[in-house]
């Protein structure tokens, strides 16, 4: 990837941009990308990871968090029980968070208790309430952050591998080597922005089939002298 950005920005023998700096603008370029797409498309990339959170031993203190991956960006489900068997965990608000720590929660809760449950992100953790029905298996699903290259012949990742992606880092690389070279940057930008929305407009639609509705099928029958009506129709 470096060598292409270096043909396309014409310093192929420029030694004041070093081949590691370049990478790193390379990354930075790829990663604001990948930012935009994530904010406005959510589930753009999504990844799952199971977590227990144990039951506490005799005398012993109830922990109520998740540890949170390093590669975490936004969290975009919470999910109790097994396989099969999972319930949609909600959040709740900060100042929410003693709410439902009550001693009658027990009484309460429909289903066993499980949609008592409401969950929160904090710093590094998954923040679950209400702690006395906390324990028990989860599944999160989140939008990992973007993984940098680590080599200079590093390929792209199968999802940015297409002509917007690339001229889009050869162009918000460019602006930041012109920059640095105090030479003018002005259709680098441009070149940035055309490229901008190229990747916003085909991010849109990834999932083109369609959801499940209703049809109107009354008509589709036999009429009055025989046949099926409705949905048989």
């Amino acid at each position: 990837m470096t060598t292409y950005v270096r043909q396309r920005l014409g310093i192929e023998h420029n030694e004041t941009i070093a081949d590691d700096e370049l990478l790193v603008m390379i990354n930075l370029s790829l990663a604001a990308g990948d930012e935009i797409l994530v904010t406005e498309y959510e589930d753009y990339h999504l990844t799952t990871y199971l977590s227990t959170i144990g039951v506490p031993s005799p005398g012993g203190a109830q922990s109520n968090r998740i540890p949170l991956p390093p590669d975490f960006f936004k969290l975009r489900g919470l999910d109790f029980g097994s396989p099969g068997m999972w319930i949609t965990i909600y959040g709740f608000g900060f100042q929410q968070r003693n709410y439902f720590n009550s001693p009658y929660s027990n009484m309460y809760a429909n289903y066993g208790n499980q949609v008592q449950r409401k969950v929160r992100v904090e710093d590094r953790w998954l923040l679950v309430e209400p702690m006395n029905l906390c324990s028990g298996q989860y599944q999160v699903w989140y939008t990992p952050k973007f993984t940098w290259l680590v080599n200079p012949v590093d390929l792209l990742p199968t999802d940015m591998d297409s002509e917007s992606w690339v001229e889009f880092v050869v162009a918000c690389t460019g602006e930041k080597v012109y920059a640095k070279l105090n030479l003018p940057t002005q259709s680098m930008v441009e070149q940035k922005m055309y490229y901008e929305d190229k990747i916003r407009n085909s991010g849109k639609n990834r999932m083109s089939l369609g959801p499940q509705v209703m049809i109107n099928v009354r008509n589709r029958g036999g009429g009055r002298r025989g046949g099926r009506r409705g949905f048989g129709g």
